[in-house]
Order: structure tokens, then sequence, then C-alpha cells
């Protein structure tokens, strides 16, 4: 898939913090559909895929005729690995849908689910209004690392975001905890993706709320500050100030987007300070309007690259760190959770970078930023270290072994391959403390494990296959009369993961496998012929016949 910008630090997040007022009207509502597109969104749900339903649901939201500005922020990553994260952005604006729509149809969902950073990266497109409402239509699942009740209750304190409502895939919103979280820290309501019309009624008695009186006079100025083009990078470090016709200062601000608010009309102006670079704005603010103004500086910016690492792991990659970037103002100026990128396209100036693994104290480096140099930051990890040892056996007694067993284990909560191995037991180097996953697979039966690994240890499991041996004959037939055999016919047998594991080409025969579901394909004269086969222990004698219609 193809999108239009792509975050290179992993799932690279900037936080935008500006505070609007509390006028209600059908002229500054803003909503922002944010759209899951992990792998999971392509499972079934109701005899459709989730993202068909969603973006059957979004279309259902743009044939009510709410008029509202609408946006679109899209998220969810190029692999499996979720190293890479994409966001497709429709800004909010008028007549925007038709654009929604043609965006959402290029999408192919696939690779993990960054929820928390969507929501976070989904906020900087909303312009200073009053009532900036986010739809977010997912699984309801964060599987990156992120802390999605904690986004939106941030995005909420900060008055970033007004409202956020949720459309699922459960029937109701207590079956799933994420879905009541993030419910109850957006102030909004939940609804199952076949339930929308209730959250349109929901907007449309919205729009009746009136405006307070004492808001019918009142003036808003915001601002936003920009490198090189209002599509860029914030200015992160600009300085802002309002002054009235006299020159007298009214407010300053040292956030590079916000709002000045409770204006009486007349003339103001804006100076921006980003550097030695001085920019000014003269506005005309009209009784009980809100007029914007963005400033763009074209200033030397820089960047860096960083590394987060774990002692003890087979590649090293500290998987699912949380990276944090400060201004030396104290703005957050990027959230991720890569263990290793970039971050490009910084003002000159000093940060700090943050390291957080989970249950690790957080690590901490300054670093100054300066144009045409590209630094690397590196965090290392000790979270301790022990093993796992397996073994693979056919039957409860321990007399079989499960030769040719293929075990893998995983790091968890970021599925991190740690070990692979075709051996029935086999004892693992030093790991990480913490959660994993061991896999078995005998012969595409898979059998799965959940397992500790604490400080200086061996933890210890067995795996029990207990698989019984089932024979079936075949035969193939030229017609349905079964008179005329098909001799040089080609019979094949395929397991759940699509691996040939038998083969044959004569026109009867007799094997004996594992039980389990297998694929069967049989090919004659250029003619092929496909059936599934379930194989469980019978006292009946299994005949499989293939007839090929000739």
């Amino acid at each position: 898939m193809t999108y239009p910008y792509k975050i290179t630090i992993g799932i690279l997040i900037a936080v935008f913090i500006f505070y609007p007022i509390t006028v209600y009207s059908q002229n500054n509502l803003t909503i922002l559909f944010v759209l899951d597109a992990s792998a999971r969104m392509a499972q079934e749900y109701n005899g459709k895929s989730k993202f068909q339903l969603a973006k059957e649901c979004i279309n259902e939201f743009f044939l009510a005729k709410i008029p509202a500005q609408y946006g679109l922020a899209v998220f969810g990553s190029e692999d499996s690995t979720g190293s890479t994260a994409y966001f497709v952005s429709v800004p909010p604006g008028k007549d925007t849908q038709k654009a929604i729509i043609l965006e959402i149809n290029r999408i192919k969902p696939k690779g993990l689910s960054p929820l928390a950073s969507g929501l976070i990266h989904g906020s900087q497109s909303f312009p200073t209004r009053t009532f900036n409402a986010v739809i977010l239509i997912s699984d309801g699942v964060e599987n990156t690392g992120g802390a999605p009740i904690t986004a939106a209750e941030t995005l909420i304190r900060r008055k970033t975001i007004t409202r956020l409502d949720i459309v699922g895939f459960t029937p109701s919103v207590n079956d799933n905890p994420l879905y009541a979280g993030l419910t109850t820290a957006g102030n909004g309501m939940y609804v199952p993706v076949t339930g929308i019309k209730k959250l349109i009624t929901a907007y449309q008695s919205l729009l009746s709320i009136p405006i307070p009186e004492e808001q019918k006079t009142a003036g808003i100025i915001g601002y936003r500050c920009f490198i090189t083009s209002e599509t860029g990078f914030p200015a992160y470090g600009t300085t802002v100030e309002l002054r009235n016709s006299t020159g007298t200062l009214i407010k300053q601000s040292s956030l590079w987007r916000g709002i000045f608010e409770d204006l009486p009309a007349g003339n103001y102006t804006l100076i921006a300070l980003h550097g030695t670079d001085k920019k000014t704005a003269a506005i005309q603010l009209p009784a009980g309007k809100l007029l914007e103004h963005n400033f763009i500086f074209n200033v030397a910016t820089g960047g860096f690259t960083f590394k987060h690492l774990i002692l003890h792991t087979t590649d090293g990659k500290a998987y699912g760190t949380i990276t944090r970037v400060y201004h030396s103002n104290g703005e957050t100026v990027y959230t991720g959770t890569s263990w290793a990128g970039e971050v490009n396209n910084l003002p000159e100036g000093d940060y700090t970078i943050e390291g957080y693994s989970e249950g690790l104290p957080t690590q901490t480096k300054p670093i100054t930023i300066k144009s045409g140099t590209k630094p690397d930051v590196t965090f290392q990890f000790d979270v301790g270290k022990g093993r796992i040892s397996y073994k693979c056996f056919l039957d409860l007694q321990k007399n079989t072994v499960a030769n040719g067993t293929i075990v893998r284990i995983f790091r968890q909560p970021y599925n991190e391959l740690a070990s692979e191995q075709v051996q029935w037991r086999w004892t693992t180097p030093y790991l990480p403390t913490g959660s994993y996953t061991v896999e078995g697979n005998y012969k595409g039966i898979i059998r799965s494990e959940a397992v500790e690994i604490h400080p200086d240890s061996t933890t210890e499991l067995n795996f029990i296959f207990n698989i019984q041996q089932v024979q079936f004959t075949y035969q193939c037939f030229r017609n349905e009369q079964k008179k005329t055999p098909a001799t040089g016919a080609i019979f094949q047998v395929y397991n759940q993961q699509g691996k040939l594991i038998e083969e044959s080409n004569r026109w009867r025969g007799m094997f004996t496998l594992p039980e389990g579901v297998y694929t069967i394909k049989a090919t004659y004269e250029n003619k092929t012929k496909t059936k599934t086969l379930t194989l469980a222990p019978s006292n009946q004698q299994i005949v499989v016949v293939i007839d090929f219609g000739m």
C-alpha cells in the first residue's frame, strides 16, 4: 500500500497542545475518524472483514450529512513487526468526504496495531476549533506497547480533543476492557459497528446545543508555527506574544501552537520569535469570531538516530521500548515505540531523549541538534537472564519422542522470535527474563505454552502431542462409474501450513498420518481435483475416492 508520507522512527508521533473554549455550533464542529488498519482488521466479522464494515460505517456517517469538518487518520504498520508505521491523513476540512473514502479504498490492512500512537498522531491535524471530536474505529487491541487509555486521558486533559467515541466489534462496551477505558477517558460513547445510527443521532443532538450568551461577543485568535511550510514540522521552541493596538503585552505562550481567547473586538499584533527569527502578523478581530494565523520559519534543522538494546537477547533489539523526545522548553516533541529509528527535521537546539523499557528504570540522555550532523544515541537495558528447557513427546507416558518437532520461542508482548530449533529437546542460551510463548509444531499439529523466565533459573516444560496415527486409502478413477482407473494420477497430501508431506504417482494407495486436517490434491491429464481430509481415529476404514469426470 502507498501512503502520502512515512514516519521513519517506528510509530513516530507528535503531541500537539492547545486550549479551545467551550462554544458549540455547526460551524466549528470537527470530526476526525481514526481508523485501525492493522492485520486484525482483515479478520471476518458478521460475514465481512472488519475493515470493510469500518468503511461502510464511515460512509453511512457521511450520508447523514452532519455539518462538520471531516478528517482521517489511519494507523497500522508496514510489516508484522510494526517497526515502521504509516499514517494516511486527510486533514480536517470542508467537503473532504470523497477524499476520505478514496484514501480508505487504497488501504489493505496489515501489520500491528499502534492504537495509542494513532490517537496522538491524529490530533495534529485538528484546527484550533471549539469542539474537536475523534471517532475511533478499531477492534480494540494495542499490540505495540502503547498506552491508549493514558493517551486519551492526556488529550482530553489538555483539551486537544473534546470528545472520543468508539466504534467497535463487540456487542457491549464491557466485552472489551480497552473499549470501556477509552470511552470513559474520552467522555464519549461506545457503539458496535452495526449500530452507527446511534452515534449519528448523538452528533445530530450535539449540534442543537446553544452557544452560551457570554461567548457571543468574545473573540479568539489561534496560531500555529511551522518549519518551511504549513505541512512541515512544528517549530518547537517558538515564543508567541499577543499585543493590543497600543503595543501592550496581553498574553504570552512558549508553545508552537495555541489560542488566545476571551478577547474583545479590536486590532491585535501577534509576534512569533524562533531563535533570532522574528515574525509579526496584524489581526483585526471582529466580535465573537475565531481567527487563525500560521507562522512559517525557515530555520536550520537536524536530526539523530537511536537504538535501544537489551543484554542477553539473540539480536539485542529492545522491541517495544518507548522513546520520548523533549524540547528544552518542556514540550513533548516525539513519542515512538520502535527499538530503533531516526528523528529528522528538528529545529536546532537542546533536547532530552528518554528511553523506557517496561519494568526498568527510565534512561535519559541530553542531545544538541545541529544542522548537517546526525549523532547516534544508544540505550542499553539489562533485564536479567534465564533459560528455557523443553522436551517433546507423542504420548502421555513420555515413551515416544516427537523427533523433528519445530520449536519456536517468542518473547512477549512484542512477539519477537527469540529461538527456532528442529529438535525434540533443547535448552536455550540465556534469554531476558519475562514472558514468552513456546510453540511446538509436529507435522502440522501445533501445541503452544505461555512460560515465564525468572532470573538465573531454567524454566522447564514438556510438549505432549498425544497424537494417534490414522490410516487411509485412496483411489482415483476416470469417471463416476469407478470402472476405469486413472492410471498415472499424481496424488499429493499437504498439511495445514500448505507443505507437501506425501506424494504418489499410483492411482491407488495407502498412507498413515497423524490425526488432523489435510488437503488432498490429485492431478490426471492436466485436470486437478482438491479435497479437504479430516483424519480422526475410527473403527471404520477411511477411503478417499477421486473422480475426474472424464
